[in-house]
């Protein structure tokens, strides 16, 4: 977050020159489109974890009662020219500038406090947050040396688990339950991690034992209740978060969460009525806004949605890119690009390192023909940025989505340099150099990519699918069943896995789709969504389309509105069996009756005239 205190002075959407300093971009709007069988699905969510990690707001110390750490004020005075706040604030600096906050620690705070474990939690935080998990991990690592501290080990495991290091984050888990059996947070995480690994029953049995022990902590009744909204106990979810919000500590982020579990359940109107109570504790709690003001856009209500927007931008000192860039993605969408651009320019302006609306404000760009605008965004966040990773992957994204691959390579060769513990620019290197034909090179990445990162299940499915498309299916079997079993709740891998016999062996596609089935949690709705349509598809390889139209509808139930499956299921299905054909010349001859029938009545009342 960064103060905004010189909002005063201006919007895009009321500052001509900057629409004309970027040439006027009036551009036709971006059209939403599934992205659940999309190759670029893994940069996506790059961009949706950058976003994320800003959003959410742990406010652990009104919770837990801890308070942030800080150093004496002393040392940070003269780190920055200009303060936010009334003094100079460790967390500010973490919040505005991670390279002068991790000089900060480096030269002067880890001399100073080296035995201090809250400086050691905060450093090793804060590159976790930033995705130098190699960085985080040493220094963990190292504090975990000086002392024991169950809230740097709590930290250290947690950011195992969020790189799905799931063996390494049990591990750190256990070692702080050994050591102190009721310790809420590290119960908590062993909660989480179930729920990651796929064991939807024993994550809910450790749930209800920690709100026994624990019934007044509101941390866990909070993810026991996304965890139950997650599995569609809508109700039961519903009534964990009116118990958690009666909590005299409970904050905006309890009823954020609660609002969002109705929002993602589709229930809107629920949603907006949560914010209005929580309004009533909470009137200036920008995510409760921020959320309202897309509920309102979902029901159609673009007035309020707008209004709620305006109030978020125009209305407090720290407004977040996000907020940017929701906004400029509903103007989008009503067709309004000025407006838009404007929005994603004046999030760039306030935030240069904000990587989903670079994307956006290039794709703009480039749907105007004006490749060279495009990539001029990324340019100047590449002269500007002291931590260019991020952008660098992205703009090898760019280059990537539109063809050019020998410029994709060239960045991500950089990223890789860069940023060497981020697998996804490892991956996207090796994708690219197998999109290239140079098998042997995608291959040495992969290979360079396993010392440099502890997670070997996504390389393994870069590694099947450069097997695969250079036709070697044995290496493409083995590297997916190794990826299999460092993570067996993986339905990406298990779908890649039944993809790949699908064409040499319907039966045995069959027979891994339903092992997916069965260990893939079924409140995951787009993962049993695309294993449904796979399924389908491989019954009616084999003939049985009885069968196969079964298992498409499950399909179709789970994710109605993903266009690719209904383009799946007329290939696999309607065409081999002549049903397609068959649709249409069935509405031919009612639209053929329908006409005759309305000669027939224009003869009748001529007749009638005559």
């Amino acid at each position: 977050m960064r103060g905004l205190g010189r909002l005063a002075l201006g919007r895009a959407l009321r500052r001509p020159e900057a629409l004309a300093r970027h040439g006027g971009a009036a551009v036709n709007a971006l059209q939403v489109q599934t992205r659940a069988f999309s190759r670029f699905r893994a940069m996506d969510a790059l961009y949706e974890g950058q976003d994320y990690s800003r959003q959410v707001e742990k406010k652990f110390s009104e919770l837990s009662g801890k308070t942030p750490w800080e150093p004496d004020i002393k040392y940070l005075e003269g780190v920055k020219s200009r303060w936010q706040g009334p003094e100079p604030t460790l967390n500010e600096l973490v919040r505005d500038d991670v390279p002068t906050a991790r000089n900060l620690f480096r030269n002067v705070l880890q001399r100073r406090y080296p035995k201090d474990m809250g400086m050691w939690n905060k450093w090793g935080v804060m590159e976790w947050k930033a995705g130098n998990y190699g960085l985080a991990r040493m220094i963990f690592s190292k504090a975990s040396r000086i002392s024991f501290d169950a809230e740097l080990w709590t930290s250290w495991a947690s950011m195992e688990l969020e790189a799905k290091n799931m063996q390494e984050a049990k591990r750190i888990f256990k070692v702080i339950l050994a050591t102190d059996s009721h310790n809420p947070m590290a119960g908590l995480g062993m909660a989480l991690w179930e729920v990651q690994a796929g064991h939807p029953d024993e994550a809910r049995e450790k749930f209800q034992e920690l709100l026994e022990e624990h019934p007044k902590d509101v941390l866990i009744m909070q993810a026991y209740g996304v965890f139950e909204a997650k599995c569609q106990h809508v109700g039961l979810a519903r009534s964990i978060f009116q118990n958690a919000v009666s909590h005299p500590r409970a904050t905006g982020q309890v009823w954020h969460a609660w609002a969002k579990a109705e929002y993602d359940a589709g229930l809107y109107k629920n949603a907006l009525a949560v914010i209005a109570t929580a309004f009533e504790r909470f009137p200036t709690h920008k995510w409760l806004i921020l959320l309202g003001a897309m509920a309102h856009f979902k029901l159609g209500d673009v007035y309020e949605a707008r209004r709620a927007y305006r109030r978020l931008i125009d209305g407090g000192l720290y407004v977040e890119a996000s907020a940017y860039n929701s906004y400029a993605k509903m103007e989008e969408e009503l067709g309004n690009e000025d407006a838009a651009v404007g929005l994603y320019i004046e999030a760039l302006e306030q935030y240069p390192d904000h990587v989903p609306s670079m994307m956006s404000l290039a794709v703009l760009y480039k749907k105007r023909n004006r490749m060279r605008n495009a990539r001029k965004v990324f340019e100047n966040a590449l002269q500007n940025l002291q931590h260019t990773g991020p952008v660098l992957q992205a703009f090898g994204g760019f280059e990537e989505q539109h063809g050019e691959l020998d410029n994709a390579r060239e960045l991500y060769d950089e990223a890789t340099k860069v940023q060497p513990t981020v697998i996804e620019s490892w991956r996207a290197l090796a994708r690219v150099e197998a999109r290239l034909k140079n098998y042997e090179a995608a291959r040495s990445v992969l290979t360079m990519a396993s010392q440099h990162v502890p997670n070997d299940a996504p390389l393994l499915i870069e590694l099947a699918k450069i097997e695969q498309r250079n036709r070697r299916f044995p290496a493409a079997r083995a590297a997916l069943e190794k990826a299999l079993k460092i993570d067996p709740s993986d339905a990406s891998v298990w779908n890649l896995r039944a993809l790949l016999e699908l064409p040499l062996d319907p039966e045995r596609a069959k027979t891994i789709v339903e092992s997916a089935l069965s260990e893939v949690p079924e409140y995951e709705k787009t993962s049993w969504s695309i294993l449904m349509c796979t399924y389908g598809r491989t019954f009616a390889a084999l003939g049985d389309f009885q069968q196969a139209v079964a298992a498409f509808q499950r399909s179709f139930k789970l994710r109605p509105k993903n266009w690719e499956t209904h383009l799946i299921y007329a290939d696999s299905v309607l065409t081999p069996n002549e049903a397609w054909s068959e649709a249409a010349m069935a509405k031919a001859k009612q639209y053929k009756h329908a006409a005759e029938g309305d000669d027939d009545d224009d003869d009748h009342h001529e007749e009638e005239s005559s």
